[in-house]
């Protein structure tokens, strides 16, 4: 749902105001099964004996996309159709389900936000536009891998308040200059938001083992950015411009490794 609404101002200060709001409800049921085989050994069907080589590699080549040229004066060339492999080595049966790397989760997404925005025109040829939104997000995630003895659930949420201001300045018809200054935001991506429990992967030889743990206070990043710019314009095609710009992030979203 989304409403917005706006209102000039007869005043001597040329003015104008919006305001507006939305409300957005999503969800997201995430299903992604891995099927997967490796190796090259003769049991695998890629190497050995067993490998697909031939007249039987020949058949397994795609028809379609194949005979197109790939562009750029380049000729068409042969790969193999992943619908027939997947047909001919015998579907599922050739590509064992392996239940622990699948995908299954649900995201429940709600967004409540409103905003107001003022144009201004202070004095002859300056233009000001300025305001601020206010964002409340939350979302519900629950994590229902096959292998978890029971769905395993977590939220996020996140209120906040984004200023922004921006301003033309443009003293005659060659010559503008421009500034701006926003806060903005960074969520973290749904791998991130994932709950689940740690993965132990133990030592192989040389190999390190490997903790990987989920962190249930993640939040989300904040930018706060500033522009400056002026522009020269010859004519009504050409132009020069010089712009400066400074980000300033908080609170970025890594993934870290410590040695134990």
């Amino acid at each position: 749902m989304t409403f917005d609404y706006r209102k000039e101002f007869k005043t001597t200060i040329p003015l104008a105001v919006k305001v507006g709001g939305r409300v957005d409800d999503t969800t997201r049921n995430i299903a992604n099964p891995i099927f997967n085989r490796t190796g090259t050994s003769a049991a695998t069907g890629f190497g050995g004996a067993s490998a697909i080589t031939g007249n039987q590699l020949a058949g397994l080549a795609d028809t379609i996309f194949a005979n197109h040229s790939i562009g750029y004066g380049l000729p068409a060339y042969t790969f193999p159709s992943v619908y027939r492999a997947f047909t001919a080595l015998g579907g599922n049966n050739y590509l064992p389900y392996t239940p622990a790397s699948d995908v299954q989760a649900r995201f429940d997404d709600s967004t409540k936000a409103g905003y107001l925005r003022a144009d201004v025109t202070p004095i002859k040829d300056l233009l000001i536009v300025g305001g601020f939104r206010y964002e409340d997000r939350s979302t519900d995630v629950q994590n229902r891998l096959l292998t978890l003895p029971a769905p395993v659930s977590s939220k996020f949420s996140d209120k906040r308040w984004f200023p922004s201001v921006n301003a033309k300045y443009t003293p005659n018809s060659n010559l503008v200059f421009r500034f701006g200054y926003a806060k903005s935001i960074g969520l973290p991506d749904y791998s991130d938001l994932l709950p689940g429990p740690a993965t132990i992967t133990d030592p192989n030889g040389s190999t390190r083992g490997k903790i990987s743990i989920y962190n249930s206070a993640l939040e989300s990043y904040h930018v706060d950015n500033l522009d400056a710019s002026v522009e020269y314009y010859f004519s009504r095609s050409t132009f020069v411009s010089f712009s400066v710009f400074r980000k300033t992030l908080k609170n970025f979203i890594v993934s870290a490794t410590q040695g134990l």
